[in-house]
């Protein structure tokens, strides 16, 4: 008797999953692995005599499983829980390379195979709760984002054109093992700056950061910065452009609830999960109006807000878009086109105070001809404020410099000499392997 209640009890379990299997909603994408999902594998002759056919099938049932995203939390909790864990305890984690969606908020349905790899997946380290890239840039290809910058300076007599990039979280580890990432970060944007013509004005994110490097510069759980990271780069830009900074004692200070971030979704880490992110943003006193557009002309433009309502990062000019024009109550003739990343969202705010226009362009989405925008639309300032990850890839330089040169990175461009790229690589390496 006890038998067959055991089995028909096993048949229901039984049942009931591959139930829930074949009825379920088959997604495409899993936000919180930030990857691509597989589907039911097409059968063709090389497909099935290859084995791939089968090894899809397998593949299909493991992402597709019923409730998948709570089991792997649940995983991932009962795997921490099984060790014993201390204050100041340092962890490497390595993660499967994924891909950055267009944040919640934008209506874009493409995706982009992202800059943010570059810097995030592989080597990380978790430090009481927060993540960390291991990642510091590399100065051989500084000269191939410094180049594309000349490249734009020359080709747009009149208009001003600026760095702006911002550091990785690398070089704010709190821990002195980690310090030297710091200068190797240092390193990279000053080889940036050794390679501008004169006709590119170079603003020091990176020593305003330092002189600050005490405070929160960075979220634990996402890989964005803070809106108090963001500030000290706007104070490095204003210098570079001759402005005055706005004081944030003179702007509307304001603190949210808390989020977990992109490095939350990536990692799934409890101890990251028990130091949720705080949102506080301090909001410019100067009215604006903001208006977000496709990949291409200015059709069916729709509203948006500087700062949404969202509890998080796609808080800052609402999120991701291929292009966003803020008209302010600024007067001053000056425009500004703002090439940038995510990591520009929260950097681009602060400028409603000096610009009439801004024209902020995410060079991932974006197939807006670049010179023609500026050229119709009289800017005046190009300021290319982004993560130093978008800065080091030579394919995101690429799509920058594609925006409106329609000139392809060739080593008639720019000559990195090949004896440093490799010595460059082979130290990165080996610090990564010494690191873990």
């Amino acid at each position: 008797m006890y038998q067959k209640i055991t089995l028909f009890i096993q048949a229901i379990l039984i049942l009931g999953v591959s139930s829930a299997f074949f009825f379920a909603e088959k997604r495409e994408i899993s936000e919180s692995e930030k990857r691509k999902l597989a589907q039911w594998p097409a059968l063709t002759d090389s497909t099935y005599l290859s084995g791939a056919y089968f090894r899809g099938i397998s593949s299909y049932v493991n992402d597709q499983f019923p409730r998948r995203d709570e089991l792997l939390a649940l995983s991932n909790t009962i795997r921490y829980n099984m060790g014993l864990h201390f204050e100041n305890e340092i962890r490497t984690v390595v993660v499967q390379a994924g891909m950055e969606q267009g944040l919640a908020g934008s209506d874009t349905s493409n995706t982009s195979l992202n800059d943010f790899n570059d810097a995030y997946s592989g080597g990380m380290i978790i430090l009481n709760g927060a993540v960390f890239t291991l990642n510091s840039g590399s100065t051989a290809v500084s000269p191939v984002f410094a180049t594309m910058l000349n490249d734009y300076a020359n080709a747009l007599p009149g208009v001003q054109v600026y760095s702006a990039v911002a550091p990785l979280s690398s070089a704010y580890i709190p821990d002195e093992q980690y310090a030297h990432l710091n200068g190797k970060n240092e390193a990279t944007l000053l080889a940036i700056r050794d390679h501008l013509n004169g006709n590119v004005k170079f603003a020091d994110v990176m020593a305003e950061m330092n002189a600050h490097r005490n405070e929160k510069l960075f979220f634990g759980t996402d890989h964005h910065w803070t809106a108090n990271g963001a500030y000290h780069a706007y104070v490095a830009f204003s210098k570079a452009a001759g402005f005055t900074p706005v004081d944030r004692s003179e702007m509307i200070y304001e603190k949210r609830g808390v989020f977990l971030g992109s490095l939350y979704d990536l990692t799934r880490d409890p101890s990251v999960q028990e130091h949720p992110d705080t949102l506080e943003i301090y909001k410019p006193q100067v009215s604006s109006e903001s208006i977000r557009y496709g990949e291409s002309g200015f059709e069916n433009g729709k509203k948006c807000l500087l700062f949404s309502g969202a509890v998080g990062y796609t808080c800052f000019i609402s999120g991701d878009y291929p292009l966003e024009k803020i008209t302010t109550s600024i007067k001053n003739g000056r425009k500004a086109c703002v090439i940038k990343n995510s990591m520009g969202n929260a950097f681009a705010v602060y400028l409603v105070s000096h610009f009439e226009e801004i024209y902020v362009v995410d060079f991932r989405y974006s197939k807006h001809n670049l010179m023609t925008l500026i050229q119709d639309n009289k800017v005046t300032d190009l300021i290319f404020g982004m993560g130093m990850y978008g800065a080091m890839s030579r394919g995101t330089i690429g799509m920058m410099r594609n925006l409106g040169l329609n000139k392809p990175y060739t080593k008639s461009n720019v000559e990195v000499p090949t004896q440093e790229k490799e010595s460059e690589e082979i130290q990165n390496e080996n610090e990564k392997k010494s690191e873990q």
